[in-house]
């Protein structure tokens, strides 16, 4: 179970849409029986399929912070709604008492993972960071471990703070809409999605009227094209998780 943080409406993700109905052969043959909600839906499920698959090395993933603070004695929080458990990447105990932390925190201990030239996430300085905590950890004696558990996931702390202490949880993300709008493995799984779809629909009937013949609709091929072409980029994505994305120059 993940969370899944788009839902495709109308009048997003056009680059897609565009891609998908000229693949289905738009405007050359004709009008293409999809409405734009079967579009969204195409969508949605190949966001959720690419977000599944991802990990924090791939370009269009984001690393992301939530911060709390600590009730004395406790030991298990709920995660905030907007993470992901399986995208938990680190949990960072008392931020500030890490000096290598200042150039991942701000002032205010809020965690950044940007550089300040480009907004791309700076994995390097996350890296740094992690393995400066480690050593501090060992040093000082005070390494603390963690684990999520249950359903809402929870996060378990051990061992139990003895009072008030930030922790920060660092997670991946998908990137914003436009970004994910040119990811080229993105629009084959929509484009193989609404191939299921269009043969289902063309499924229903034998054939339309259209001039002096009538025009076959082969509705079954269509729909077991998209079908192989779905399960071969799902495998990729299984067997890889962490290959190169690319996007269109657009």
């Amino acid at each position: 179970m993940y969370i899944f943080p788009v839902e495709v409406e109308s009048g997003t993700f056009l680059k897609t849409k565009k891609y998908i109905m000229h693949q289905l052969g738009y405007p050359s043959l004709g009008n293409i029986a999809l409405a734009e909600e079967h579009l969204n839906v195409a969508i949605t499920d190949a966001v959720a399929m690419y977000y599944k698959y991802a990990n924090n090395q791939w370009d269009y993933m984001v690393m992301d912070y939530w911060q709390f603070e600590t009730d004395a004695k406790k030991s298990v929080y709920e995660l905030d709604s907007c993470i992901d458990p399986g995208k938990v990447r680190a949990v960072i105990y008392n931020p500030q008492n890490y000096s290598l932390f200042n150039i991942a925190f701000n002032q205010n201990y809020d965690f950044l993972f940007f550089s300040t030239n480009q907004m791309t996430p700076d994995l390097s300085t996350f890296y740094m960071a992690l393995m400066k905590q480690e050593f501090v950890n060992s040093v000082l004696g005070q390494e603390g471990t963690w684990e999520i558990l249950g359903s809402p996931p929870k996060l378990h702390l051990m061992p139990a703070p003895q009072g008030r202490i930030p922790v920060a949880v660092l997670f991946s993300r998908l990137a914003d809409e436009n970004t994910l709008d040119r990811i080229v493995e993105i629009r084959r799984v929509a484009l193989a999605k609404a191939k299921i779809m269009l043969g289902e629909i063309y499924g229903r009937y034998s054939n339309i009227p259209g001039g002096q013949e009538s025009i076959q609709l082969n509705g079954d091929n269509l729909k077991q094209e998209g079908k192989d072409e779905l399960e071969k980029l799902e495998e990729n994505m299984w067997q890889s998780q962490a290959f190169l994305c690319r996007s269109d120059s657009d």
